[in-house]
Formats: structure tokens, C-alpha cells, sequence
């Protein structure tokens, strides 16, 4: 594996604490960081801030590698933006190609989908262009009791994998901007990210060591 490769994986590496960052509020790391640097709002919302530590610095840098792939999961419409969210299954913007004729700029989701929880077709054909629409006609949607979620793109299950993106970063040739992690030993900058917070996550780097190594393309 070439040096440029074994950065993008590295990278890959350091995106998937970026994602527990930002979907596992529950984690020690997720309490730390937000303690420290997002009071109050989300991962993506967050600054880089003044003399941020070298854990920080590397994951909020990651967001973008995030960015590539995540978008929301329909359930039942209410907690997306119609304009502002990625939603539609449509690498790489997930957002729509032209903008819809007469829904406010707050419009959710929800606002398509019918009470008997279907989409509303002839809204959808109103309101948007034929890409667009015929794509969000072919989302199934969750259900009213169903919450929407964010979800990795390119995994079947929306959970980030670190090959998923690794490969995502390789095919498309896209650059990975001036991420300042380790790019030669992916495992010792989680100690050191680990060791700043004062943890040893044993288990976790094990895992890591005995993670599968991507396929070079």
C-alpha cells in the first residue's frame, strides 16, 4: 500500500471516532469533547475553537470525510429538511438538484407524506423536477411511530465502515484536506488521543490492530 493509500486509510480510521463523535452521545469520548467544545450543540455545529488540543483538532478536521456519506433515513419525515438536510439516496450532494416551487424554506419531510403514510404524488410531481421527484418516490418511508435517523450511505446497515470509506475516498480520487493525524501508525494515535483524555481503551485498540486491511484498488 502506497503512502497516499495508507493516509486515506488512516484517515478512514480517524473518521469512524469522528462518527461515534457525532451519533454516540452515550460514549465517554462524545461526553468529553462536547464538555470541552460543543456545549450546547452538535458535533457538526462545533468550532475548531482557540488552541483546541491535538485529539480535537483531528477529529473535528474529519467532518468532511463524514460529510461524503452520511444523510437522513425517512421515518416519518419530521425531524428532516425538505432544502437543508441530505436525504435523498443520491450520492454525492444527497440533497435535491432544483429547488421545489412553493414550499417554505422550512418544509419537512413530513410535509409529503400522506396520513395514511404514503407520499403524496401529486405534491411530489408538483412541486419538484422529474429527477428529483422519482427519487423521492422511490424512498420507503418509516412510518409515524418510526423516528428519522442519520445513516452512512454506502453500508446496507448505515453504520460508517472504515472500508466503506476508505474505498468511497480511493475510486473518487477526492481530497482529503490538511488532516493533521499520524499517516504511518493509525493505532498509536488513538493511544495518544486515549491517553490525552486519560483512558485506555484496551479492547477497542485490539480491535483496531485486528481491523481487516482494506482492498487496494
Amino acid at each position: 500500500m502506497g503512502f497516499r493509500r495508507l493516509r486515506e486509510y488512516n484517515l478512514a480510521l480517524l473518521a469512524k471516532q469522528a462518527w461515534r463523535v457525532s451519533l454516540c452521545p452515550g460514549t465517554v469520548l462524545h461526553s468529553v469533547l462536547c464538555h470541552k467544545y460543543f456545549p450546547g450543540a452538535t458535533f457538526f455545529e462545533a468550532r475548531l475553537g482557540v488552541s483546541p488540543s491535538f485529539t480535537w483538532r483531528s477529529i473535528w478536521e474529519a467532518r468532511h470525510v463524514i460529510a461524503a456519506g452520511i444523510r437522513w433515513k425517512v421515518g416519518n419525515g419530521q425531524s428532516i429538511s425538505i432544502m437543508g438536510h441530505p436525504w435523498l439516496p443520491r450520492p454525492s450532494t444527497f440533497q435535491l438538484i432544483c429547488r421545489p416551487t412553493n414550499l417554505s424554506e422550512d418544509s419537512t419531510v413530513s410535509t409529503l407524506i400522506t396520513p395514511n403514510q404514503e407520499w403524496d404524488e401529486h405534491l411530489i410531481r408538483t412541486e419538484f423536477c422529474a429527477l428529483d421527484a422519482d427519487c423521492i418516490l422511490g424512498i420507503s418511508i418509516g412510518g409515524s411511530s418510526v423516528f428519522d435517523e442519520l445513516v452512512w450511505h454506502f453500508e446496507g446497515n448505515g453504520k460508517f465502515s472504515v472500508r466503506s470509506a476508505y474505498k468511497l475516498w480511493a475510486i473518487s480520487d477526492l481530497p482529503w484536506g490538511g488532516l493533521s493525524c499520524n499517516t504511518s501508525c493509525p493505532v498509536d494515535w488513538l493511544r495518544g488521543v486515549y491517553g490525552e483524555l486519560g483512558l485506555l481503551p484496551l479492547c477497542l485498540l485490539g480491535a483496531m490492530e485486528r481491523e481487516e486491511e482494506p482492498e487496494v484498488v
